[in-house]
C-alpha cells in the first residue's frame, strides 16, 4: 500500500558521519555523493568492518534481489557494534523490488528478507535511534535509488520499513 508523503523535520546530516558498505549497483557512491554534498562525512566500509564508530550506518550490502542468509548475522553484528557506540541512523537495504519481496497475492518473502524483520526487532529495542529498512527496485536507476534512501535518512514519519517501486513510496 502507499505510504504517506515523505515528512522532513528539519532533521539533518550536516556534521555527521556515516558508513555505507558498498553495493553492486554502484547506489553506494550516489549515497555518499549526495551526504557529502549536504556536509556530512561518508566511508564506504566493508561489511566486515572492525569499527562501527559512526552517527549513521547504512547497509547497501543487502541491495540485491538474492541475498545470502549468513549475510544478515554480519549485518547483526555491525548494527549492533554501531548502536551501542552511539549511532543515531541505521538503514538497510534490501533489493526485493520495492514489496519486501511480497508479491499481490500475499506470497511469503523470500528468506533473504530477514533484514527488514531484523531491523523492526533493532527499532523495537532501540526506541531513540531512527531505525529503517528500506526495500528498492534494483532495476531502476541507482542515482535514483541513492535519493531514495538519502530521503529515508530525513523522513519524519515513524515508519520503520518502507519500499520504493516505480518511483512511489510504499
Amino acid at each position: 500500500k502507499s505510504a504517506p508523503s515523505l515528512e522532513l523535520n528539519g532533521l539533518t546530516v550536516d556534521g555527521r558521519a556515516f558508513a555505507i558498505t558498498p553495493d553492486e549497483f554502484g547506489v553506494a557512491h550516489h549515497l555518499q555523493a549526495l551526504l557529502l554534498e549536504n556536509g556530512a562525512t561518508a566511508d564506504i566500509v566493508p561489511l566486515d568492518a572492525q569499527e562501527w564508530n559512526y552517527d549513521g550506518v547504512v547497509h547497501l550490502a543487502t541491495l540485491t534481489p538474492d541475498p545470502a542468509v549468513d549475510l544478515l548475522f554480519d549485518v547483526f553484528a555491525s548494527v549492533r557494534e554501531a548502536l551501542l557506540s552511539g549511532a543515531f541512523w541505521v538503514v538497510g537495504v534490501s533489493g526485493l523490488g520495492g514489496a519486501f519481496g511480497r508479491r499481490e497475492n500475499g506470497s511469503i518473502p523470500p528468506i533473504g528478507a530477514g533484514v527488514g524483520g531484523m531491523l523492526k526487532s533493532v527499532a523495537t529495542e532501540w526506541p531513540d535511534a531512527r531505525v529503517r529498512a528500506v526495500d528498492l527496485n534494483t532495476e531502476e536507476n541507482p542515482e535514483h535509488l541513492a535519493r531514495c534512501v538519502f530521503n529515508e535518512l530525513l523522513a519524519n514519519d515513524g515508519l520503520v520499513e518502507v519500499g520504493y517501486c516505480n518511483q512511489e513510496r510504499r
